[in-house]
This record gives C-alpha cells, sequence and structure tokens, in this order.
C-alpha cells in the first residue's frame, strides 16, 4: 500500500498502490474494495481501480467545466439535514440515528438458533507462506499437515464482548447482552467447555439477530425524525447557504490516454468522455441528452465530493444522474437524480434499501412538513425527486419519467 505523505514519482507503477486476492473472483474483489473506499468517503479514489492486472498508466486526469451559459451561476440543491440544538446540521448517522438507539430495550432471545458443535477437539492446519525469487510468481503458499488442539474450558467473555462490538458500539451494552446469553446457557446445563469451542458462533449468531434489529429501530427512528421535520432535506437561505449542496464550477475526472471527447451538448460539463460511464450508463447518458425536455443534465462522476443521500443506514448513496427538466405548463422545474442498476442487483438488499430510503424521501419531499428550529427556507418551484431505473426496463421508465 501507498503510505502518507508518499510523494508521486516519475515512474507510474510507483504511483499505484496493489491489492492482491488468493482465491477470490477478481471483479467482486474490486467491488468490494470500491464500496469500502466509498463507505469511508474515499470514493474519488474508488473510481481509480483497475482490475485484471491492468495498468492504471493508461489513464489520466483531466478537468471538466461548465457550459459556458451556466459558468458562474449559482446553483444550489438541498443536502439532508438535521435540527440540533434548535439550529440545522449535517445530518450525521452516527449521531442522529446510532446514537439515539435505545440499547437497553435489546435482548437475545433466541438461543435454540444457535446449532452447537460438540466436538472437544479444534482442528487447523499451517499455511506457510514462502519467497521464490527463481519463480515468476514470487509467493509460493506452502501446505503444513492438518493437526488438532484440545479446547480449553476457559470461556473468555472479554474476546466475546470485542467481537459484539462490531455491531454493539457500546462496550457496556455488549457486556450485558453476552453475560445475560452466558447466564441463560449455563442454567440451561450448557458447559463452559461447550460454550467456549462454539464462543464465536454463539457471538455471531447475537450480532446477525442485533444487526437486524438496530435496522428495524434506525428506520423507525429515521422516518419518526423525517416526519417531525428534525431531519429535513429543504433548500436553506442564508446564513445556512453552506448546508446546501452546491454544484462546482469545475470537475476532475479521469479518461483514457488519448481518448476522443464525445458531443453530449446538454452535459452541464464539457468535454465527455465514454470511459467514464460503464455499460448502462453508457446508453441511459445519451438517452438523457437526446430528450427535448431535459435543459441539463450531469453525471455524477466523483464520489465522496459530489452528491449524495443518506438514511438509516451508514453507507451513503451516490446517484448516478442529476437531471434538470424545463419548466413544464405548471411553471414548476424538475429535478431528478437517477441510480442506475444492472438486471442481476434487482432484488438484493441493497438496492432494496436505497429503493425504500427514495420513496420515503419523495414522500416527504412531497409534504407539507417544515423543519422545527431558527432557520429560513427558500421558497424555490423547484422539485426534486430521486428515482432507480434497471437495466432490463430502463428504457421505459426514462420515457415515463422524462415527459411533461
Amino acid at each position: 500500500m501507498r503510505q502518507p505523505h508518499a510523494l508521486e514519482t516519475s515512474i507510474p507503477a510507483l504511483n499505484q498502490c496493489y491489492v492482491y486476492c488468493d482465491n477470490a473472483d477478481v471483479n467482486s474483489a474490486a467491488e468490494g474494495i470500491k464500496k469500502g473506499l466509498e463507505d469511508e468517503d474515499m470514493g474519488d479514489v474508488s473510481d481509480q481501480i483497475v482490475t485484471g492486472g491492468g495498468q492504471a498508466t493508461g489513464k489520466e486526469k483531466v478537468t471538466l467545466k461548465r457550459k459556458e451559459k451556466y459558468q458562474g451561476a449559482k446553483i444550489f440543491l438541498p443536502s439532508l439535514n438535521v435540527i440540533r440544538n434548535g439550529n440545522p446540521a449535517p445530518f450525521d448517522y452516527y449521531a442522529d440515528i446510532l446514537g439515539d438507539i435505545q440499547w437497553d430495550d435489546y435482548s437475545f432471545e433466541k438461543l435454540e438458533n444457535i446449532a452447537f458443535d460438540d466436538k472437544e477437539k479444534m482442528d487447523y492446519q499451517h499455511l506457510t507462506v514462502d519467497w521464490k525469487k527463481e519463480k515468476s510468481e514470487q509467493l509460493d503458499f506452502l501446505k503444513g499437515q492438518k493437526e488438532s488442539e484440545q479446547i480449553t474450558n476457559e470461556v473468555s467473555i472479554t474476546l466475546m464482548v470485542s467481537q459484539l462490538m462490531e455491531k454493539v458500539p457500546n462496550a457496556w451494552q455488549a457486556f450485558r447482552i453476552i453475560e445475560r446469553v452466558l447466564s441463560e446457557l449455563r442454567a440451561k446445563g450448557f458447559s463452559d467447555a461447550k460454550i467456549a469451542l462454539n464462543s464465536v458462533l454463539i457471538v455471531e449468531v447475537i450480532k446477525k439477530d442485533c444487526f437486524r434489529w438496530l435496522l428495524e429501530q434506525s428506520e423507525t427512528l429515521f422516518r419518526q425524525k423525517l416526519d417531525d421535520g428534525i431531519v429535513f432535506l429543504r433548500l436553506l437561505a442564508e446564513p445556512f447557504l453552506t448546508l446546501n449542496w452546491q454544484m462546482a464550477d469545475k470537475i476532475e475526472v479521469q479518461r483514457n490516454l488519448n481518448e476522443t471527447a464525445v458531443t453530449l451538448e446538454k452535459s452541464m460539463f464539457q468535454p465527455q468522455f465514454l470511459s467514464n460511464y460503464n455499460g448502462l450508463e453508457k446508453p441511459i447518458a445519451l438517452a438523457i441528452n437526446n430528450k427535448d425536455v431535459v435543459e441539463w443534465w450531469h453525471r455524477l462522476a466523483v464520489r465522496g465530493t459530489e452528491y449524495c443521500i443518506q438514511g438509516w443506514k451508514r453507507e451513503k448513496i451516490y446517484p448516478d444522474f442529476l437531471v434538470k427538466l424545463e419548466a413544464g405548463k405548471d411553471g414548476v422545474e424538475r429535478l431528478y437524480f437517477i441510480e442506475s442498476k444492472g438486471e442481476h442487483l434487482e432484488g438484493n438488499k441493497d438496492t432494496d434499501y436505497k429503493q425504500k430510503l427514495f420513496n420515503t424521501i419523495n414522500a416527504t419531499l412531497t409534504g407539507d412538513i417544515k423543519p422545527k428550529g431558527n432557520l429560513k427556507l427558500v421558497n424555490c418551484k423547484e422539485k426534486i425527486s430521486f428515482h432507480m431505473v434497471f437495466e432490463n426496463e430502463w428504457e421505459s421508465a426514462l420515457n415515463k419519467l422524462l415527459m411533461v
């Protein structure tokens, strides 16, 4: 890995960091790495990942500028904010959702879901990694013989608590939960030896159950705060303009070396390069660009720095496109955030969550709820909504959406 404060060198290969995956699907591993970077607000770096042994040296940074018509214009959109101590502040999942979870209300009640292992020994195998200079692979993995070790009778509640804290952020609450489960197991006649043997399994079952409970509580809390106007998505006036999202005058993207720019005249930023679009985004961008009702659109390319929305989960959602429609007969200007998904992602948990959050936010935006606090809202004619289109039906979904 590249270390902090590392300087750029004249050798491109030394300016990269590398992830080696053993016995793993490269594309799946790359997607996992991208998601991890995005979760840490480093999405702008995730766009530079190259898979399959490819070299990132075929990429270069280019600066895109707004179309001349919009240069210098102040374009603000509402961000997700919260009323804290009577004043608006940026929404913070940890403070505004996780910090308000009442962990005293949780207890693990599903001992019957734990399938205990009766073995008294643990099997393991040594794996030796050796450096082989004469081989092109460089690393040689040497497996040793399978061995067994007698399991200790000691139950380490400290270790179990530390493992549970991956899901329960409060050490005292994690201790309370584990201590209660151990007490109930012993009351049912389970020996410490059997508990010690199954301690990892016990914690894993509790983690799954309390995470399910946490999501339920978080969703209820988020919806309640939206209904009460504590969490809101409204455009703020002075002196809180900085709490809105402001479109940059120029952005930086990656392109392939010597790549020719394409003409997408309604794109807010120029020029455009098709290497910045995946297989699904490319036809969607072309279709949006050809719609008469579209005034301008923007591919929200730089994750971590451009627009995002968040809900009752830690992960932030970065829509793919922002589309501005011309004012309709009613005089209303519409702004659509559009997220595209491949057919294989339809119905998975992440996609279902995003759809649910979009529907929740859209319902709130059409309501009359006003945030409670010392602030002034901007009275504008623009209507904002969030939408998801899927690979197998994006054309009809887009045609239905982009019409007045």
